[in-house]
């Protein structure tokens, strides 16, 4: 067993389970996690992971999620089961416990993390990984221009960059990392638990859905324009939004753009599911639409979301864009229809292709969709990529 220390901020926001998915397929892996912050998921076996905290942080725990008998019974696991750091700074008694617990490799979760807990790698001389994920590509260092020079030192340091796909490497390139540092980790799903619905557009109704966190990378406002276009000529469609606001006043902004082009029949607003009842939701739908896009502070996904390959396990075909490394996770043409970023007439068309499609070439795109994942993103295939990684380092 390869004895790991993941440092992140929140361990585990709802919209970042696949981190969960892919740390507890690595069987080989003994993980400790270390965290500001932690947020219980459901559906998650805490009982995997051995966790390590500060405790002048317990009072900061912030909970996602309605069930006050969930909470409770968390606050029980955390007393019980978890490893205290209760001393000194975090940074040292994290140094410390690499120490105590023989952990071999340290791996910090989004640039930020990694340049805060650096002192860590540097005092214990363990190999270092960093998982960059979306916003710490660019928008870090747009709105921090200290990091510039951060990640340069991150690249020097570190053993090594890990990253969602293809796109992601070549931002990296860009900004300075050796290509031999760079390794790719695909995520994944947990697709055999996944049920699949073959799709079908028999009624020539199209149920658009789309599950994100109400930010502008991911490109609500576009799906709304391209609705109004599509709307005009066929009003058998409806589009249903499900997400929390990250960002003020960006949903009531959407619902005033709903209002002003007379969508209030067609769009309809949903908070944030939790990830154990997101499959059956999406069966209730037809088509996933995620036009992602870069926002003006240069957010972008980095790599892709991964609810477009739950999308797609379930059977639903994809309308998205050609951002990031969204044209690996959907095949243009084959499991969906991919459209240039921020163009609402190729989306619209997009919608419309779909609700014109017979249904023999509909349901050919949703058993794509399903095979595309099972072939290339079953968590069970991505996850021991990890593994390989961290094994090289040791050496």
């Amino acid at each position: 067993m390869i004895k790991t220390l993941h440092i992140f901020d929140q361990f585990l926001p709802i919209t970042e389970v696949w981190i969960h998915n892919l740390l507890f397929n690595c069987e080989s892996i003994e993980h400790h996690i270390g965290a500001y912050h932690f947020l219980p998921v459901n559906n998650i076996d805490i009982n995997k992971y051995k966790i390590v905290y500060h405790a002048q942080d317990k009072q900061r725990l912030r909970y996602v999620g309605s069930d006050k008998r969930s909470l409770s019974r968390y606050m029980e696991l955390l007393e019980i089961k978890y490893v205290h750091i209760t001393q000194g700074t975090t940074q040292s008694k994290l140094t410390d416990y690499c120490s105590e617990n023989n952990i071999e490799i340290i791996h910090a979760h989004f640039a930020n993390i990694g340049w805060e807990f650096l002192s860590v790698a540097r005092k214990t001389g363990l190999p270092f990984f960093i998982s960059f994920y979306g916003w710490d590509y660019e928008k870090l260092s747009f709105i921090n221009p200290k990091y510039d020079k951060r990640i340069q030192v991150l690249f020097k340091e570190v053993t090594g960059i890990i990253c969602e796909g293809n796109h992601g490497k070549e931002i990296l390139k860009k900004k300075g990392c050796k290509s031999d540092k760079i390794f790719i980790q695909k995520l994944g799903i947990d697709v055999e638990n996944i049920v699949f619905r073959k799709g079908s557009n028999e009624k020539k109704k199209i149920r658009l859905v789309q599950v994100a966190s109400i930010t502008p990378k991911k490109g609500h406002i576009y799906a709304i324009k391209a609705l109004a276009q599509v709307v005009e000529r066929n009003k058998n469609v409806t589009l249903t939004f499900i997400g929390n606001e990250s960002e003020s006043d960006l949903k009531a902004k959407l619902e005033e753009e709903v209002r002003i082009l007379k969508l209030q029949n067609h769009v309809s607003f949903i908070n944030q599911i939790e990830y154990e009842n997101l499959h059956k939701t999406l069966s209730d739908y037809d088509v996933f639409i995620h036009p992602s896009c870069y926002a003006d502070d240069m957010d972008c996904e980095g790599g892709a979301p991964i609810v477009l390959l739950d999308a797609q396990a379930v059977g639903l075909p994809i309308i998205s864009t050609f951002h990031c490394d969204i044209p690996e996770e959907v095949v243009d043409g084959h499991t969906g229809i991919l459209c240039p970023e921020k163009d609402e007439n190729s989306l619209a068309e997009a919608i419309l292709h779909f609700k014109q499609m017979d249904n023999k070439r509909f349901s050919e795109f949703s058993l794509n969709a399903r095979k595309h994942v099972e072939d290339n993103y079953d968590i069970r295939k991505t996850a021991p990529r990890l593994t390989d990684i961290y094994k090289h380092s040791l050496l």
